[in-house]
């Protein structure tokens, strides 16, 4: 989507949230192209009334890389908190893929410096934490993804196929 349709459609659906009493307006999120970051830098003089937090999604292999593009976001829209909506250890940008041990590691690492991030006030995997058997019920991770857990001990989640127990 170009800029200015993006403004527009902020403009006219976003913006009158604020007035309705929402304190809370996450920005459009980008993907993790390059060029997402000039997209929002252009995005955010034009519009009304401005996000109240930048939604970021990151798709890319390894934690430097994440913790770098999240910082880098973080500066370039001026130091808005920020709320990752997706990412995920995966390469799409046809190099190789996270191992099942990559993945493990990228959490470890990841998830902590998350929480420990002021300016980061929310956060989101997607999809590549089952490839890495995290259990989200489990009692070592159930406090890094609480919205996930749904009822312990009684989540399932469908795949192709029949519905599975975590």
């Amino acid at each position: 989507m170009d800029v200015d349709t993006g403004v527009g459609l902020w403009n006219d659906y976003i913006a009158p949230l604020q007035g309705m009493g929402y304190n809370i307006l996450g920005s459009p999120a980008t993907t993790s192209a390059p060029n997402g970051l000039d997209w929002m830098k252009e995005f955010l003089p034009k519009v009304a009334v401005k996000p109240t937090h930048i939604c970021v999604h990151w798709y890319d292999v390894g934690f430097d890389n994440f913790k770098a593009y999240v910082e880098n976001f973080h500066a370039g829209t001026g130091y808005l908190p920020i709320l990752i909506t997706e990412f995920a250890c995966q390469n799409f940008n046809g190099g190789a893929q996270c191992s099942e041990g990559d993945i493990w590691n990228f959490v470890h690492a990841a998830v902590p410096w998350m929480d420990s991030t002021a300016y980061i006030h929310g956060y989101a995997p997607f999809g590549a934490l089952y490839l890495a058997r995290i259990s989200l019920v489990s009692h070592e991770y159930s406090h890094f993804f609480p919205v996930l857990r749904l009822h312990e001990g009684n989540a399932r989640r469908e795949r192709s196929g029949p519905a599975h127990d975590v």
